[in-house]
């Protein structure tokens, strides 16, 4: 016998569809509906190097996948989707222009847009052009887009974009400075989350760190989590009790 899973209970439903082998998730609370958004990569047998992203959605409330389609643009792994204004965000890498580019996919008319980046340069004159030195990823900042542009070694900018779909309105909203090497040189640097006090969660490597954007300090956190669902933190610098505030919001909201 079989049981669909729009008839379950929601709580159970959220549960079955969080366990699915989806490369790119998504709850997403639509018209009173759930939706998963997956990103399939194919490869042509008789052209082993060229590559096929195909995307498909499921909906809870028909309990059926559609196929979007094929999309133009090539995917990086484990690089999962950041939700900002009902779309998910990714940099892909143009098949057309061979270019990192940034698209968003609206969840809910469920199309590709390329949203454009700050007019502005991204890198200084002085600065060597290998794609090697810099790493670039999107993430969200007090709720707007936000773009990281990390100089390996050198500095790491955040840019928000204040209007969204206005690439105007993009702004530099502050950088971490060589100064803070910890960071600077911390490999696969991410925006994790934002506290409502200035500061904001980094991952990187194996560790995370909490930086406040106003006193330019940071601290490496470490995390044990017991049967009990707690969270201990152990920082490397005072204000132990702040910290434990910090992450404990950031914890029970996930």
């Amino acid at each position: 016998m079989s049981i669909s899973i729009s008839n379950l209970p929601e709580d159970i439903s959220q549960e079955i569809l969080l366990r699915l082998p989806v490369r790119y998730l998504l709850r997403f609370k639509s018209i009173d509906d759930y939706k998963l958004v997956r990103v399939e990569r194919f490869e042509e047998f008789d052209r082993p190097v060229k590559e096929s992203f195909e995307v498909e959605v499921y909906t809870l409330g028909t309990d059926l996948w559609r196929k979007i389609g094929n999309v133009s643009c090539k995917f990086e792994k484990h690089q999962p989707g950041v939700l900002v204004n009902g779309a998910l965000h990714w940099f892909v890498i143009s098949c057309v222009e061979q270019l990192k580019v940034l698209v968003s996919f609206d969840i809910a008319n469920e199309r590709f847009v390329e949203v454009p980046l700050p007019k502005e340069r991204l890198t200084y004159p002085e600065e060597p052009l290998e794609d090697a030195k810099y790493e670039k990823h999107v993430a969200e900042l007090g709720g707007c887009l936000c773009l990281v542009f990390h100089v390996f070694g050198v500095r790491v900018d955040v840019w928000v974009m204040q209007e969204y779909g206005v690439r105007e309105s993009w702004t530099k909203s502050f950088t971490i400075t060589e100064v803070q090497e910890t960071i600077t040189k911390t490999f696969n640097l991410r925006l994790k989350w934002s506290f409502g006090n200035n500061k904001i969660l980094l991952q990187g490597d194996d560790k995370l760190i909490l930086y406040d954007q106003k006193s330019d300090r940071y601290w490496k956190l470490a995390v044990c989590q017991t049967n009990s669902d707690a969270v201990k933190v152990k920082e490397e610098q005072e204000d132990s009790m702040e910290l434990e505030e910090n992450w404990k919001s950031f914890y029970q909201r996930l």
